[in-house]
């Protein structure tokens, strides 16, 4: 998706580009409680979240802010985002592989048919 919102940017312009980000928020948190809820003990998914994805989250953005922003400095801001989108790229592969299938492992709150 990070490959398309230049051209989305362009095309509705930047200020209701940041309000898409509401919708997107909702729809992430929900398929990660839902993942937490699938895969764990119904009881720690709100702790899993909390302690896990939020804590990961902040520290993710202080250990990337300075490189990210030096970098924009160096080499702009295009440029800046192909390393960001490349940072997602092998985030999403990594992810990819490691996150266990909807039907592998169920030790919580299985999906209904």
């Amino acid at each position: 998706m990070m490959g398309v919102v230049p051209v989305v940017m362009k095309k509705i312009g930047v200020r209701k580009l940041i309000l898409l980000h509401a919708p997107e928020t909702a729809l992430f948190i929900l398929g990660i409680f839902r993942y937490f809820t699938l895969h764990f003990d119904t009881r720690m998914s709100a702790t899993i979240y909390m302690v896990g994805f939020q804590i990961a989250a902040q520290v993710g953005q202080i250990i990337f802010s300075t490189p990210l922003g030096a970098l924009h400095d160096d080499i702009g801001y295009q440029s800046t985002f192909l390393v960001i989108s490349g940072i997602v790229m092998v985030a999403s592969i990594y992810a990819f592989a490691i996150l266990k299938k909807d039907g592998q492992d169920v030790g919580g709150q299985p999906l209904e048919s």
